[in-house]
């Protein structure tokens, strides 16, 4: 009977086109299940307010069907929810001024409110420094410090949903031992949290892997801390020269600059990772810079920084034997800021050996030496392309950033690599996003900077005919004054 009342109501529908045309399949009951689930999960549960609403989604969800896989995971989310609307309910109650409250109290106060803070928040630096933006808990509970522990002890297994719910999927980030993950869960939030004011993973990394090894680590090192104090606890974090002694390096010679000279030595010897090595001798060398200078602010102790000055310089000269090009390219540069020719010297050294790299190259253009620019430009014509290129915008980004604080030795030095390389047509063929065919030239890399010092409101254009390219770049040859 419905095929005929769908046939009169469709005179032109045919048994062929029938049977070619079957009717589509109906959602199986899985899908509507997962379906109504995610429509739940997306109302967020970043508010007292959202957490209810869905809360109901969630009941509805497994009532509507309790035999899908969507019902077991909904009933796990009205457990979770109903626990979090009683606690709000109750937060509600209870909540006043925070300033009048004892530091625990606070924290667990602060701990309440991750629940309302999504996956926006993110903060780098130790909590001795952490300027906390009114309202964000997180940073909050860093700034709290020592304080907070033990209430995030407590909450390390809880499993409160976050802002977006818990199917969120975590970014995968960047981080360091500094950085909020992105977790979804309250107590994933108060683990890298703790391990923030920790300064250190404690070799479980972030997220930790196991968070029971995790928490008996962390417990094992808050004995230690209240035992044994915390600058022996950074020292023995500093000196073990792991991927953690960075924060404990930078956080020991901070609160405690004038205890902290024999670990950073000894974590400097024990550091096997170039960056983290680099990142201790960093620490290491502004430490003894602070205090050299506020020796020197006093007559009858100029002496005593001029030692520490030299210490740094002995440092310095060692690290230029390093293996590691980096550290030892840091070093040199470290020694000519400091006015010692030695570290200039292996910097051109390492050039005129081969070592083309833009790190290299950067490193010189920037040093406002006239020799470290003669020596980039040394043999440049019958360099490859790339090394070309590199020396061109390191001495054109050098040049702009520096142009009125450079001697005119060292301008005209960079004239002299502009003009050769105005003239340099040697290129790279590449292809545009409409598919048409450009040649990247040095002469082009070049007029951009000549033209940026010269008219900085006429800029080159890199993407004009290679025969427009040209006559520009004539026009800028003939306003140099050095041809």
């Amino acid at each position: 009977m419905l095929a005929l009342v769908a046939f009169a109501l469709c005179p032109s529908m045919s048994a062929d086109d029938d049977a070619a045309s079957p009717p589509a399949e109906a959602p199986s009951l899985e899908k509507k299940a997962g379906d109504a689930f995610d429509a739940a999960d997306r109302l967020g549960s970043d508010s007292a307010d959202a957490r209810k609403a869905m809360l109901n989604a969630m009941r509805q969800v497994a009532t509507d069907y309790p035999d899908s896989k969507a019902a077991g995971r909904a009933a796990r989310h009205v457990r979770i929810l109903e626990r979090m609307v009683k606690e709000d309910e109750a937060y509600a109650k209870r909540c006043g001024p925070e300033q009048r409250l004892p530091i625990g109290e606070v924290a667990e106060r602060l701990v309440y409110r991750l629940r309302d803070e999504g996956y926006d928040v993110l903060f780098h630096n130790p909590p001795s420094t952490v300027q906390a933006a009114p309202g964000n808990a997180a940073l909050q509970l860093t700034k709290l410090g020592y304080g907070a522990i033990p209430v995030l002890f407590d909450h390390l297994d809880d499993d409160g949903i976050m802002g977006h719910g818990l199917c969120a999927r975590r970014d995968s980030m960047p981080f360091n031992a500094l950085d909020l993950r992105l977790g979804s869960t309250v107590g994933e939030w108060c683990q890298v949290i703790l391990m923030t004011i920790i300064g250190s993973d404690l070799g479980c990394g972030v997220p930790p892997e196991d968070p029971a090894v995790f928490e008996k680590k962390a417990r094992e090192w808050w004995e230690q801390l209240q035992h044994n104090g915390e600058w022996l606890m950074l020292c023995r974090g500093t000196e073990a020269g792991d991927l953690n002694s960075t924060v404990q390096a930078a956080r020991l010679a901070a609160r405690y600059p004038d205890r902290a000279v024999d670990s950073l030595r000894a974590a400097l010897r024990h550091a096997d990772e170039p960056w983290v090595h680099l990142s201790l001798l960093d620490t290491y060398l502004n430490l003894l810079d602070r205090r050299a200078k506020a020796q020197m602010n006093s007559a009858t102790t100029k002496r005593v920084g001029a030692i520490i000055a030299d210490d740094a310089a002995i440092l310095l000269e060692s690290e230029l034997k390093d293996e590691d090009r980096e550290i030892r390219w840091f070093a040199a540069q470290e020694l000519h800021r400091r006015g010692y020719a030695r570290g200039l010297t292996a910097m051109i050294q390492d050039w005129k050996n081969g070592i083309h790299e833009s790190a290299l190259a950067k490193r010189l253009a920037r040093s406002s030496s006239a020799e470290a620019v003669r020596a980039l430009a040394s043999g440049l014509h019958d360099a490859e392309y790339h090394v070309r290129q590199t020396v061109v915008m390191s001495i054109g980004d050098a040049r702009l950033a520096k142009d009125q604080h450079l001697p005119s030795s060292v301008r005209a030095a960079m004239e002299d690599v502009f003009i050769a390389a105005l003239n340099d047509k040697g290129g790279v063929y590449g292809v545009c996003s409409d598919g048409t065919e450009y040649r990247e030239r040095i002469c082009d890399a070049a007029a951009w900077y000549v033209a940026k010092l010269q008219d900085p409101k006429v800029p080159f254009d890199f993407a004009a005919k290679e025969e427009l390219r040209d006559r520009e770049i004539q026009k800028l040859k003939d306003k140099y004054p050095r041809q």
